[in-house]
């Protein structure tokens, strides 16, 4: 960001989103398992013994979610939106981390909350470049954020970063962790 902060075309901010943003992993938890709760729902009736436990008490959250608190929800999720398209008017772009830290070892580690989700609830567009490296060796992510409808700078931008030499090659032979083909 200093080498960018230089450059007198470019404008620099550290951002945090408005606090509304703050309930936005309890707000996709409501709408997410309510519509699971509805497209599975002959699967729930007919074939409980074939989901898995962690599958079923999504659907069994889902179900206990009023029509009236769904469509809250919705409400909730389209003001989020707008409130973030109002957020861009300042910004061609947001660069974030893609998670909150490094990927879990095994099958059953427990993710981190990180923007992604807001992201995707909020319809905007989102791209992940490999610019990091984790402690183990593991490509780890910035995201670049745009205005909803605006991908065009969401790749300009990455055309940037990539030409001014920010991106790993992951598949370069002595790529970390190994030798990625």
């Amino acid at each position: 960001a200093e080498e960018w902060a230089a450059d007198p075309d470019v404008r620099v901010d550290d951002v945090t989103l408005p606090e509304e943003f703050n309930g936005a992993h309890d707000l996709h938890e409501l709408v997410y398992t309510k519509a699971l709760s509805y497209y599975f729902q002959d699967e729930y009736e007919q074939s409980l013994s074939l989901l898995s436990d962690t599958f079923r008490d999504m659907l069994e959250r889902g179900r206990k979610v009023t029509p009236e608190a769904y469509w809250n929800g919705i409400a909730c999720q389209r003001a989020l939106a707008n409130q973030l398209d109002a957020f861009f008017e300042d910004y061609d772009v947001i660069l974030n981390l893609s998670t909150s830290g490094e990927a879990p070892m095994g099958l059953y580690g427990r993710d981190k909350k990180d923007c992604c989700l807001i992201w995707t609830m909020c319809h905007v567009p989102a791209l992940n470049l490999p610019v990091f490296q984790s402690p183990s060796g593991l490509p780890f992510g910035a995201q670049i954020v745009a205005r909803r409808y605006n991908d065009r700078s969401l790749f300009y931008f990455a055309r940037v970063v990539r030409d001014k030499g920010l991106l790993l090659d992951w598949r370069k032979e002595g790529s970390p962790k190994g030798n990625s083909k």
